[in-house]
């Protein structure tokens, strides 16, 4: 018969060459041959469930690996949208800062502006008192003149009047 090193074949071909050996043993009453063929039949019904478990653990492996990834994947996102938060967060801020400054700046030329319309409008206001100082000053001038004719106009006159009263 068949000696214990001879390869059989597995798989569904080898159950039905152990199938037809246990057959043709029974039949032929070799028990041997029989026992050989239900001893295939195990060979093969073990090589298919090692293949089924290889193959489950080969799937859940794939997924152990899928779901890694998707986890790493994941990880990387939230780390993305940290970091984009982070940097809206920091343009924000920028923008807040320049805008400030530009109000300062706003604020600043804003005060500069005033502050040369009051020059400007203290100078104007001293110049029209100048002007009304000198017109006053220019009025007196004239007053006095005139005072000083109608003093001479009336030293003649009284002169005329009362020769002898001179001094």
């Amino acid at each position: 018969m068949n000696e214990p090193n001879e390869k059989t074949a597995g798989g569904v071909v080898g159950k039905v060459a152990g199938t037809a050996k246990e057959v043709a043993g029974e039949v032929l009453d070799d028990k041997d041959l029989a026992r050989e063929g239900r001893l295939q039949q195990e060979q093969s019904e073990q090589q298919r469930e090692a293949a089924e478990a290889a193959e489950k653990a080969r799937r859940e492996d794939a997924e152990a690996r899928i779901a890694e990834e998707r986890a790493e994947t994941e990880a990387e996102r939230e780390e993305l949208r940290i970091d984009v938060q982070e940097e809206d967060s920091e343009r924000r801020h920028e923008e807040e800062r320049r805008a400030d400054g530009a109000e300062a700046e706003r604020e600043a030329q804003q005060k500069i502006q005033e502050a040369e319309e009051l020059r400007r409008l203290g100078e104007n206001e001293a110049d029209q008192i100048e002007r009304r100082a000198e017109a006053e000053r220019r009025k007196l001038a004239n007053e006095a003149v005139e005072l000083e004719r109608e003093a001479a106009r009336e030293r003649i006159e009284a002169e005329r009047v009362d020769p002898e009263e001179r001094p």
